[in-house]
Formats: C-alpha cells, structure tokens, sequence
C-alpha cells in the first residue's frame, strides 16, 4: 500500500523533526546569500557570479529554492493549525502572535538603538524625520527600508532591513487563507485547487520578459502561490503519495523549470513537493533543534545585524571574516528573540480561545435581535 503524506504526519505524532531542520537550515541560507552582495554591493555579487558559467546555475539552483520553499513550508504547516483551531478568531490570532511580537521588537531595536548609534545626522534631525516616524509601520506589514543618515555608505546604501518585503506578502496569505475558510473553500479541496490554478495562470499572463525574481511584485504573488499549494498539499494528504521516486522527479523538474524560459512561474509546484517531504522526514532533534525554533529570529534581524557588521568597519567588508561574524552575531540574536520575546508571546496562546469567546458573546449581546413574525404569518 502507498505511504501518503498524511501516514508520515500519523508517524511523527504530527511533530515531524524535519520541517523544524529546514526551517533553521532555509535561515541561515538566507543570511548566506546575502552576505556577498551586503559584502560587496550588488553589482559587484552579480559580476562575479556571471563570470563563472559553472557557479551561476549552482547558485540559481539554491537561491531560487529558499523563499518558495519557506512560504511552501508555512502554508502546509499552517493549514495543520487552520483544522485544530475552528475559531478564525484564534487562528489569526496564532498567526498574530507568531509574527508581531518579535517584528516589533525589531523594528523598536532598529529604530531607537541602532538608528541613534549609527546615523550620519544629529540626533535631534534624526528623531524628527519623517522616514524615523513611517519606519514603525513595519510592525504593520507596511515596510519602509531606510531610516534617516542610517548606512548611507554601506556597499547596499541607505537600506536597513531589506529581508522585511517578505512580511506583507507573509500577512496577506494567512488573510487571504482565512477567508478562504470563512468562504468554505479550504473545506472543498478541489475549488482550493481551482484558486491555486486561477492563481497560476493570472501569473503566467501577468509576468514580464524577465525572471520573477526581478520583478518583485510578481515574486511576491509566487510565493502566495507556493504558500496556496502548500495548503493544497495539507488539505489533499491522504491521498498525495509520500515517495522517494516522486521527490527525486520533482527535483528534477525544479532543476529543468529553473533554466527554461518564460516557465519560472511553474516551480512552485516542484519546491511544494520537495520542501514537504523533506519536512516530513523524522529523524532525531539535536539539542540545538529540541532548545527552540531559532528560524524567524534569524530571518526577520540577519539582514540588519549583516549591514551594521558590513558597516562597522571597512575591514569586515571581507567574506571570509564578515560571514562567520554575522552567523555568530545573528545566532545570538535569534537566540535574544526565541527566549525573551518569541517564546513567551507564544504562552498566552492559551488565553486566545478565552478571548474568542469574550467576543462571541458580545456580539450576540449587542446584535440586533430578529423580529418575530406577525401573529398572523404564524398562523
């Protein structure tokens, strides 16, 4: 009999270890990929990846993986947390206190600490300008990169945080999830198929001569779209085969996609596949893995710990000395965020179904009552 995805989940009591390795390992390849171009600029990183013909594809082949594989990953995961918790009330408000709590944190770090410290302007110029005010609605999934006089000499000018475009992209698939379950169409897996199809080919028309990943506003559409497949994937697991054969084929259809024109837009459905059989997998939790889930930390604070190493001095715009840095740096971070500030926003979870019901009960306090009908309709 065919092993199903649902069969896996059945195994590891629905705690697989694996999605928990690859959302570590997924982080610190984002921390890795940007470090040469934090490093060097832009330019210089795509210089020297397209004088290479063989490092070029090797590199396409990882960097076009992470960012699909991680809104693949949440979705499947998150539509787990959508059947648990019935109440959309509480499934937003998981979903809330995942992701605000140590966003705000950030943002606050960023701009009252590191801004103050690193600025090129007086103080009394920074505090009353207007990027400094607008720079808090990152907390809201508004994103602005720049605060006032803030790495204007970096090798990436000006930009403070640039992993934060992928927070409202974030914010508008678990929105566009929960009204496809107040709407009942997380229920009815195929109209679930039919949107991610509808999606798919809304892609396909809209995209550009260029790769998705140079347009940033259909790169972000994709990964709604990995972020859908993985709910589909959830929604289909007791029927979606779990094999070694059918991740290697996926594999290499990625591998085929990547390279072929105009068909970029098709690898989210590969990366689906592979991301959830990887994290489907097992195996033992090191110490490192059973202490915490470091992976947001490191994702939502790498970016701006990278620029202010890269910014520090001149003689850590050198790979070899600033990567272990920011990997050492950024680890210690996340580790501030899990224990401090993620962890214990997560231990009032318990309060949210409390709260769902609070709210229930004053809107059937305070709805308007249906008339009963006249004496003469009832009889």
């Amino acid at each position: 009999m065919t092993e199903t995805l649902a069969d896996k989940l059945v195994q590891s009591k629905y705690r697989p270890s694996g999605f928990d390795y690859m959302r570590l390992v997924l982080a610190l390849s984002v921390i890795t990929f940007h470090s040469l171009a934090i490093t060097y600029g832009v330019t210089w990183a795509s210089a020297a990846f397209n004088r290479n013909a063989f490092v070029t594809p090797a590199v396409k082949m990882v960097t076009v993986f992470i960012l699909p594989s991680f809104f693949a990953l949440s979705g499947f995961l998150v539509a787990g947390s959508l059947e648990r918790n019935q109440s959309l009330f509480v499934f937003l408000g998981l979903r809330a206190i995942r992701i605000v709590p140590a966003l705000s944190v950030e943002v606050f770090l960023s701009a009252l600490l590191l801004g103050p410290l690193l600025t090129k302007l007086p103080l009394a110029e920074y505090f009353t300008n207007f990027k400094f005010r607008i720079y808090f609605l990152n907390i809201l999934g508004i994103v602005h990169f720049q605060l006032p006089g803030v790495f204007t000499q970096n090798p990436i000018p000006n930009v403070v945080n640039g992993q934060l475009w992928t927070v409202p992209v974030e914010m508008k698939s678990y929105i566009a999830l929960a009204i496809m379950a107040m709407l009942g169409v997380v229920r009815n897996g195929w109209i679930l198929i039919i949107v991610c199809v509808a999606l798919l080919v809304a892609l396909i028309l809209y995209q550009h001569h260029e790769t998705w990943i140079v347009d940033a506003e259909l790169a972000g559409d994709v990964l709604v779209l990995c972020f859908l497949l993985g709910v589909s994937a959830y929604r289909f697991r007791r029927i979606i085969p779990y094999g070694r054969g059918l991740c290697v084929a996926a594999v290499l259809m990625y591998l085929a996609l990547i390279f072929v024109p105009y068909s970029n837009i098709f690898i989210a459905i590969p990366i689906t596949y592979t991301t959830i059989y990887l994290g489907l997998w097992n195996g033992r939790r090191i110490a490192l893995i059973r202490s915490g889930d470091y992976s947001y930390g490191i994702y939502i604070y790498g970016f701006v710990i990278q620029q202010a190493i890269v910014g520090a001095s001149p003689s850590l715009r050198h790979l070899y000395v600033a990567l272990p840095l920011m990997v050492v740096v950024v680890s210690c971070f996340a580790a501030f965020s899990w224990f401090v500030v993620e962890k214990p926003a997560l231990s009032s979870r318990k309060h949210l179904p409390v709260l769902d019901e609070a709210v229930k009960s004053a809107i059937r306090k305070f709805a308007p009552k249906a008339k009963a009908p006249p004496k003469s309709a009832q009889a």
